[in-house]
């Protein structure tokens, strides 16, 4: 990536390895750090997101949901980019910034897309305890689709991001559109029974 010089960075910062950058005092780092979330993403050979397995999608959402440290970084851009933390490490700081930015956009987009997914349990959900199922997070998730066949997880995982979102948002919409026919044939039922 071609970065542009200018008043705010002068042409020595712009040599200096993500390694020496993290080591930097913590006024010009933080300065530095605030420029670095500006740089344009770079996605680098990645393919869109969606076309990734999904086991990998969930493992870089779990990264993302601990406290990233600037030393974090470097392992979460080689995850992704199947390569190696030392290559982030060494490359020019601006660069290493390139490519997380584009991790953490894709990322981004995986957790805004999958807010379709998201419901709250009832309160006889809740009574029944389903908070013991929710504390399994994926893996409850991969269960379900592989209808409780430990022997198929891996190839669920495998599957690429978008085809096992779809069956989710499909199974999501499902289930929405059950409770709503219930809800009116115990209605019609009740209504039927008044006459």
């Amino acid at each position: 990536m071609e970065l542009i010089i200018d008043s705010i960075m002068d042409k020595q910062l712009d040599n200096v390895s993500y390694r020496t950058f993290v080591d930097f005092p913590e006024q010009k780092f933080i300065y530095y750090r605030r420029i670095g979330a500006s740089i344009k993403p770079k996605p680098g050979k990645l393919d869109d997101i969606i076309n990734w397995n999904y086991g990998k999608v969930k493992e870089l959402q779990m990264m993302f949901t601990k406290n990233v440290t600037m030393g974090m970084i470097p392992q979460i851009c080689a995850f992704a980019h199947d390569g190696e933390p030392e290559s982030f490490w060494g490359m020019k700081w601006h660069e290493t910034f390139g490519y997380w930015n584009h991790v953490k956009n894709e990322i981004e987009r995986v957790f805004e897309r999958e807010r379709v997914l998201a419901y709250e349990p009832d309160a006889d959900q809740i009574e029944a305890g389903i908070e013991r199922i929710n504390k399994f997070g994926v893996f409850a998730t991969i269960d379900v689709l592989a209808n409780g066949n430990i022997l198929l997880y891996h190839e669920i995982e495998a599957m690429p991001y978008h085809l096992v979102f779809a069956k989710l948002h499909l199974e999501s919409e499902r289930a929405k559109y059950m409770e709503n026919k219930s809800k009116i044939i115990a209605r019609n039922a009740k209504l039927n029974r008044r006459h």
